[in-house]
């Protein structure tokens, strides 16, 4: 357990704590039989909260550095909070029965009330009991509290005798895990075969869905008669569906945790995660192409069966193929006959629609043809994957445990209130919103999230009472209520959400966090020049609330679920937002007129995260912007006939992209993220070569606006001017239509692929022209 989760969990355990003493102060007052018993329990009570509380805030303001140590220590499944998990339960138990009382208290029925004060719900047994217990818990606390560091408080948690004990049984199995991507010897030649079939990599997903389980949760599935016959029984099929926000990325990624733990020589795990998050959808035969390709890690045996495969797809002396679904399902076929055990577990295959049927279809197939296949689907129920998956695989309804609720709750409330993003006046109130989140969720993690982050934006606690009373049933009316929200802001928050949300939905490349600060803080009439004009990501974070969440690496934004947002209003904003930003004064200070200043001026752009990004990627998306007014305006401007200094500084930094033969042959040349810039000799000569042709007379807009292939900007610097037959390095602007960036390779203007180039290019424009 990482010392977040850490954290989060002793949050959970000392707000269930405050609830169960409020609830046996209650009683004091309300149970004439009990007076003293009770108030012995409170008094145990009340001191285990405020050493929960002394233990929450030592795990809050312990140093970052013991981050590493910790994690050393406690990854996967290996630390167990024993102790917290314990005391949870315990506590849970009292709770559970103080519940019933308290509803028997508050009964309109008078005899149902007058019985239960007369009768106080525990026996003199079970308080001695339950006094022993909590002694217990106290000191195992007390203890904890003076740890100096993470990891000395992680060990006494997790009863460090008991860690120490099984330290060797855990590093063999910390190595099994590891095992499986080094199992092969993996070099240039094999690893572009595994690449081949490997278009999406599930492990930032499986990464991600670990952080977000809360410690003690999913534990019911894992006891299911039906999961542990799945697991221990050969050959064996599981399909596990429920509604959206019921956290199945989260129960299929215990589920992997756990088959990864049991890894060995013959016995192996591959998964896939179907997710739509950030845009971008694997297709049915990049989720085989995964499974493969990962099974392939773990055996030479089977890497040559996919090898064998490859090579019939890319042979040396022809033209290339795709993989096929067939294919596909027979290599993966006879490679899971290598092995003694495969685990295979896809979540997640409802998001690809009309096609889920097939996946579904697809990979019963695979498992009827292996012996030695155990196959677990996860999935929201719906038609198309029933009717391939009814009657043939155990059925077992994914659904949040009331158990894992309350402590998500709990905790999540917590951590909420102690970080000031909650403010709660009255403390009744804190067990009223675990009361109502808890039975409003239906099982739906996200749902709480939600419900917690629109709570934290109400001013009292009167507004949060209110809003208490009148929570959206489900994830579609819960987000259109946060979007509710967004339109009674000001037009400028307005505009930043819009912007940011469009953005996010970029699918190739996407935009980096620090880039989209910078592409939303452009609007019309403002220099974002002077960093306190740049919008912060932790405003983004407020003002998108829920409808955003980081990524594992912390690069990017991304969507909770599968999100739609229309691709030609992206692009028009991701125009706007570029031309803006290209045109900012700051780019247009300096105007180079030789190779030198050229190089420092371009090196000077890239102190700004987004001009890279803006420069390269805007003329890439989908043509829809070539008929926005104001995108078209700003496109004008810095296709300026005169050649200013912002065009010089864009063109340079553009065309420094195509400089090589390497990146033409790419044909995803254009959705690749450059790589990090080394700012040395090469890149001074990729750049001397551009700024050559670009600051000579002789080279206009026009050659530019041709070479990228935009008509409209083609029409108005003719209009304006502009020679078509004006010759330069690179030749006139019809042979920059016709060839494209190619002509900017040094020395490849009558090679073979520009030739091609120049055909293909003919064609696509001579289409755009006529419309």
């Amino acid at each position: 357990m990482d010392p977040i989760s850490l954290a989060a969990s002793i949050a959970g355990v000392l707000s269930l704590s405050e609830t169960v003493f409020r609830y046996v102060f209650k009683f004091i007052k309300s149970v004439n039989s009990a007076e003293n018993e009770a108030k012995e329990l409170a008094r145990e009570l009340r001191d285990l909260a405020g050493l929960f509380k002394s233990l929450s805030l030592l795990a809050d303001e312990l140093d970052d550095d013991d981050t590493a140590a910790v994690t050393n220590t406690t990854r996967d499944s290996y630390f167990q909070t024993n102790h917290l998990e314990s005391c949870y339960h315990f506590l849970s138990k009292i709770k559970a029965k103080l519940e019933q009382s308290q509803k028997d208290l508050d009964s309109p029925r008078k005899l149902d009330a007058f019985q239960r004060r007369l009768k106080w719900p525990f026996a003199a047994d079970e308080i001695k009991d339950f006094k022993s217990e909590l002694s217990r818990h106290k000191s195992t606390i007390t203890l904890a509290v003076t740890a100096e560091s993470m990891a000395s408080l992680g060990q006494v948690l997790s009863r460090q005798e008991d860690q120490k004990r099984h330290t060797a049984q855990i590093q063999a199995n910390v190595q099994k895990v590891l095992e499986i991507t080094t199992r092969i010897e993996v070099n240039k030649t094999r690893l572009r075969v595994l690449d081949f079939f490997m278009k999406f990599n599930p492990q930032s997903i499986l990464d991600m869905s670990i952080k977000l389980r809360y410690p003690f949760t999913s534990l019911w599935l894992t006891e299911e008669a039906e999961f542990k016959t799945w697991l221990h029984q050969p050959h064996s099929r599981l399909w596990l569906n429920g509604d959206a926000g019921v956290g199945k990325t989260v129960l299929a990624g215990s589920i992997i945790e756990k088959t990864l733990s049991f890894s060995a020589v013959g016995c192996v795990t591959a998964y896939f995660f179907c997710d739509g998050s950030n845009g971008s959808l694997a297709s049915a035969t990049d989720v085989l192409g995964a499974i493969a390709s990962q099974l392939a890690r773990q055996s030479d045996d089977a890497f040559d069966i996919l090898e064998e495969y490859f090579d019939r797809l890319v042979p040396q002396n022809s033209l290339s193929r795709q993989a096929t679904l067939e294919g596909l399902a027979a290599v993966i076929s006879e490679m899971t006959k290598v092995f003694e055990r495969v685990y295979v577990v896809v979540d997640g295959i409802d998001e690809h629609g009309d096609d889920a049927g097939d996946i579904a279809q697809c990979l019963a197939d695979v498992y009827d043809s292996s012996d030695t296949c155990s196959l677990a689907i996860f999935s929201r129920d719906e038609i198309s994957i029933r009717e391939h998956l009814e009657g043939h695989f155990c059925e077992i309804k994914a659904f949040a445990d009331k158990e894992d609720v309350q402590l998500c709750v709990t905790a999540a409330l917590e951590q909420r209130i102690q970080s000031k993003k909650l403010r709660i006046r009255n403390p009744h109130l804190k067990d009223e919103i675990v009361e109502a989140l808890v039975h409003g969720a239906g099982g739906m993690f996200r749902w709480v999230s939600c419900q917690l982050d629109y709570l934290c934006g109400l001013p009292t606690d009167r507004d949060k009472w209110s809003a208490l009373r009148g929570l959206p049933p489900t994830l579609t009316e819960t987000y259109d209520r946060i979007l509710e929200r967004v339109n009674r802001h000001n037009s400028r928050s307005q505009e930043m959400v819009e912007k940011s949300l469009a953005l996010i939905s970029l699918v190739s490349p996407r935009i980096r966090i620090n880039e989209l600060c910078e592409a939303i803080s452009v609007h019309d009439g403002i220099d974002i020049s002077d960093p306190e004009s740049i919008v912060e990501e932790s405003e983004i974070s407020r003002r998108c609330s829920s409808l955003i969440r980081k990524t594992e690496d912390g690069l990017y934004f991304e969507f909770p679920h599968f999100s739609h947002v229309s691709e030609k209003k992206t692009a028009t904003l991701l125009t706007r937002a570029s031309i803006q930003f290209l045109l900012l004064p700051e780019f247009g200070r300096e105007n180079p007129r030789g190779v030198e200043e050229a190089y420092d001026v371009v090196k000077k752009s890239h102190t700004r995260p987004f001009y890279s990004y803006a420069a390269r990627f805007w003329t890439t998306q989908d043509k829809g912007w070539w008929e926005d007014e104001v995108a078209r305006g700003l496109d004008i401007t810095l296709f300026n006939p005169e050649k200013g200094p912002n065009f010089k500084t864009w063109a340079i930094e553009l065309c420094r992209h195509f400089v090589t033969p390497a990146t033409l042959k790419d044909e995803n040349m254009w959705q690749k993220r450059p790589t990090a810039i080394m700012w040395g000799e090469d890149l001074r000569l990729a750049i001397e070569l551009c700024a050559q042709t670009i600051l000579r007379a002789d080279f206009t807009p026009l050659h530019l606006a041709a070479t990228l292939g935009i008509p409209f900007l083609c029409e108005h610097l003719l209009r304006s001017g502009c020679e078509i037959n004006l010759k330069s390095p690179i030749g006139t602007p019809l042979h920059c239509a016709l060839a494209g960036p190619c002509l900017f390779v040094d020395g490849n203007i009558l090679d073979d692929t520009v030739i091609d180039h120049m055909q293909m290019r003919s064609d696509g424009l001579m289409g755009d022209f006529d419309a």
